[in-house]
């Protein structure tokens, strides 16, 4: 487990700020992509049927 690190002016400012290794960023967007891969397709599915029983309301009003 990585330790969180509060970035503010003052560590900036103090040059107390590291730079991410880019493949280590890399991987873990990865694993955010296949985490969120099953709440995307929920959120579209849920959008397209609130689309569709829209529309039906506006045709029965």
């Amino acid at each position: 487990m990585s330790k969180r690190v509060k970035i503010s002016f003052d560590t900036v400012n103090a040059g107390k700020v590291i730079e991410i290794d880019p493949a280590r960023l890399a991987a873990s967007n990865q694993r955010i992509k296949l985490a969120m891969t099953a709440v995307v397709r929920q959120y579209k599915r849920n959008d397209a049927l609130s689309k569709i029983d829209a529309r039906a309301l506006v045709l029965n009003a």
